[in-house]
């Protein structure tokens, strides 16, 4: 129900202001109706910093701390420092001017080739609601509102804008709702944001089941549903439906369209003064009603800083420490071999909306020879880690000089058909990448939608032997190496996707090769053509010497290297844009050659260490030959630190997995159903992540929940009850020693494990979980309060949640493969 004051506000509001509510004024603004002193309210991109997409200076975007992405956030187990992320986050959001930051990512990480599984917390409803709800209540505990995202089933981004999540009630309720529910019932976010795909054949954001029903009626939701950018695909019906702001603005489907639907009778008038008064009500929240300054913020301070550095060590997870190889011993380093190119390209955030711009970044090669003052170190970068040439940019190392003698390409741009004549336009560039829609003409191009340009450029071979280049193009495009046709390339208009960054997968691409020695330099031309029939204008080039991508030479130098160092230090993962927003990863391997490389360093030095920076599970066939692997994520802007700390045992890891690693692809139970057509079946239903393995009987590479320490933890004296009444809650604990000779952090995880259901159910769930900190020889009891929640299911005839009596397992442990303690409880009626 609408506050007084905005109930009266309506009142006053003519039919055409409140439709003006339910749509963007821009990208990022409500509308303002200053007649009323109604403001507007501004959003920004997160989830893991502040995005300032609309904040510029004389240097360019405005930066802001990095922190961990989501996934990082998920392996700390850690409530309370979610919390202080969270504070961050609104401190700085606030700071930058913003109302709301368009965050938590929350969805559900179902596959492993999800192009978005890093901004996400985990493969677990309890996991994601209990981290998500303190993210939450810390952010607006600032003043500042939050977005959560993406609801709902929005588990994959392969067609992401129109593609139809199709599952049953029972694997919607009790898997990918629960979580949301959760930080609804909990948190009260300002808003939530409505996904791009389809449910069961009706857009979210147009759903009244999802929006309307479960998150209004049955949740009691008192905020309004923002739309993703660009969800909303009608007038009437996503009104009724239940997203109340549409997207960016201006609007696309609102404004004019629903005024003439209002007063063609199509819409009822109640349905709009709804939609206006939720979004009324977090106006006035936000204090937009009253003209109020917004709330003092705070950015790029040390604070800020130590919560990223916290997040990312206790985020990292020591998958594996065979014969103690972590942490080495700074006083025996003599020369240490740190390899990969991930060493001094690191990824401190994934790629898409929430791309952060860090206000600082260190390389983990900085960072270890800071720490290693004494120690000599020697990077070889080894082979591209990417499967496909790299693209032709300043930026990225690209040999390319333009005619004035500066690094770039000299472009000539053209209004017609052809690259002949006089050009229109020209200027230097330092990359190749044309994207635009419609007519979003480049270089200032303004006659109509079609148009030529041509890119020149010197290219310097950097090694002697075979170069690929590769163009990826709408339109045509070619490709000329001293004046010598190399490409000449047609793409199809069936290829294109609706969103842009997505082509860079979604186009088909040509490549060829040509021999060059070491030093040769070649006039390299490109010219690209967009046809005035066609709305989409996207090209991007790209180069490398084969040699490079197949890394044999780069391996051999780099084993021979590390057999000659006391230890190794592989530091592998993904090149930018291989995890990103708008397209999912084409296998589950590290990309290029490093596989190859880390089995080759393995075999020349025992005392090698495997540090991935990913953010979403690669398989490891070389895992039996290497003693220790740590899993960094993308750790934000102080995670160099992090991993120089743990690597020297300055920190001691605890971060614990939030999914599974399958030892293959093909173990996961989305193999076969994904990616689908423009239909993703869910056909595992509530069989997701460790509750398929479990339920398979299949062994994960590492199991959820996995973290080792370099200490060792016992769990002892479990206190179950034997028996509860359904309706009431119960208490249960055991007790935790550290039971090494180091401080140490682990998160204690209970399961639940139904005995008699008479529907299926996995073999156990978690349900609780608590971080907990002990010095050595120290112990403490650590208690669950269980609700009848805990001990329930969705039935599948009925959806709603049910509770059988019978008899139920209890289970204590350290990750859901290595369950310690284990007691019975009978669950009564009441």
């Amino acid at each position: 129900m609408p506050s007084q004051r905005v109930q009266s506000l309506l009142q006053r509001l003519s039919v055409r202001e409140k439709i003006d509510l339910l749509a963007g004024a821009d990208a990022w603004h409500t509308a303002a109706i200053p007649r009323l002193g109604i403001g507007a309210m501004e959003f920004t991109d997160g989830p893991n910093g502040v995005c300032a997409w609309s904040r510029w200076d004389a240097n360019g975007q405005q930066k802001a701390t990095a922190l961990p992405v989501g996934i990082c956030l998920g392996a700390t187990f850690d409530t309370d420092l979610a919390r202080e992320y969270g504070r961050v986050l609104g401190e700085e959001t606030l700071a930058y001017g913003y109302d709301v930051i368009l965050g938590p990512c929350m969805n559900i990480v179902r596959t492993p080739l999800n192009g978005r599984n890093f901004e996400t917390l985990g493969e677990d409803p309890q996991l994601n609601g209990r981290l998500a709800t303190a993210y939450v209540q810390g952010v607006q505990v600032t003043g500042c509102g939050t977005s959560v995202k993406h609801y709902c089933c929005n588990n994959q981004e392969h067609e992401r804008m129109r593609g139809d999540s199709v599952m049953d009630g029972r694997t919607l309720r009790e898997i990918y709702l629960p979580h949301f529910e959760m930080v609804v019932r909990e948190a009260q976010p300002w808003t939530v944001m409505s996904s791009y795909n389809r449910l069961n054949g009706t857009y979210v954001s147009e759903n009244p089941l999802v929006l309307k029903t479960i998150l209004r009626a049955e949740w009691g939701f008192t905020g309004f549903v923002i739309s993703d950018w660009g969800a909303v695909h009608s007038t009437v019906e996503g009104v009724t439906g239940g997203t109340d702001l549409e997207m960016p603005g201006p609007a696309k489907y609102r404004g004019d369209l629903l005024m003439a639907a209002a007063t063609n009778w199509q819409i009822e008038q109640a349905a709009i003064d709804e939609c206006a008064g939720y979004v009324l009500d977090v106006v006035e929240r936000s204090g937009k009603l009253d003209g109020k300054p917004l709330p003092p913020g705070s950015k790029d301070t040390p604070e800020h800083h130590a919560v990223a550095g916290r997040v990312a060590e206790e985020g990292m997870v020591l998958l594996k420490n065979d014969q103690a190889v972590l942490p080495l011993d700074a006083k025996k380093l003599k020369r240490l071999a740190v390899i990969g190119r991930n060493a001094t390209d690191f990824r401190y955030g994934g790629g898409g909306s929430s791309s952060a711009l860090p206000t600082r970044l260190v390389q983990p090669l900085e960072a270890l020879k800071e720490a290693l003052p004494g120690v000599e170190i020697i990077h070889i970068p080894g082979p591209l880690n990417r499967d496909q040439p790299t693209q032709l940019d300043v930026a990225l190392g690209s040999p390319v000089l333009a005619g004035d003698g500066k690094a770039g390409f000299l472009v000539e741009a053209f209004d017609g058909d052809n690259c002949d004549g006089t050009p229109t336009a020209t200027a230097r560039i330092e990359k190749i990448d044309i994207r635009g829609r419609g007519n979003n003409r480049p270089f200032g191009l303004t006659n109509g939608r079609r148009f030529c340009v041509r890119f020149t450029t010197t290219y310097t071979a950097g090694r002697t032997g075979m170069h690929r280049f590769m163009l990826r193009n709408s339109g045509t495009a070619r490709l000329l190496l001293d004046g010598k046709t190399l490409i000449n390339h047609r793409s199809s208009i069936e290829h294109y996707n609706a969103s842009m960054e997505a082509l860079e997968f979604t186009l088909p691409a040509e490549q060829a090769e040509a021999s060059l020695l070491l030093g040769q330099k070649v006039t390299l031309v490109i010219e690209f053509v967009k046809p005035a029939n066609e709305d989409i204008g996207w090209l991007r080039a790209y180069a490398a010497a084969v040699e490079d991508l197949q890394g044999t030479d780069d391996i051999a130098a780099a084993a021979k290297i590390a057999a000659a160092c006391d230890a190794a230090l592989i530091i592998a993962g993904m090149p930018v844009g291989y995890e990103t927003e708008a397209k999912d990863r084409p296998h589950m391997r590290l990309p290029g050659a490093q596989d190859r490389l880390i089995a080759a360093v393995a075999k020349a030095q025992a005392k090698t260490a495997v540090i991935l920076n990913v953010g979403s599970p690669i398989e490891m066939p070389w895992v039996e030959q290497v003693p220790a692997v740590l899993m960094t994520w993308f750790p934000g802007q102080e995670g160099a630190k992090g991993i120089a700390r743990l690597i020297l045992g300055e920190a001691n890891p605890c971060g614990h997995l939030p999914i599974s690693l399958p030892k293959r692809y093909e173990d996961n139970p989305t193999f076969g159903l994904y990616p689908g057509s423009k239909h993703a079946v869910y056909g595992e239903g509530i069989f997701v992540g460790y509750r398929w393995y479990d339920t398979r009987s299949i062994a994960p590479l590492f199991p959820f929940g996995h973290g080792l320490s370099y200490t060792t933890f016992s769990l002892s004296a479990p206190r179950v009850p034997a028996s509860a009444t359904l309706g009431k809650t119960v208490k249960v604990a055991c007790a935790i020693t550290n039971t090494g000779n180091r401080a140490g952090r682990v998160a204690v995880q209970l399961y639940i494990n139904d005995a008699v259901c008479p529907h299926r159910r996995p073999p156990q769930e978690l349900k609780g979980f608590s971080k907990v900190f002990l010095k050595p020889g120290e112990s403490q009891v650590v208690e669950f309060t269980l609700d009848t929640r805990a001990f329930s299911y969705i039935d599948p005839d009925t959806l709603t949640w049910r509770a059988d009596p019978g008899r139920f397992n209890i289970r204590f442990g350290l990750s859901s493969r290595d369950i310690r303690l284990e007691a019975p409880i009978d669950l009564n009626a009441g």
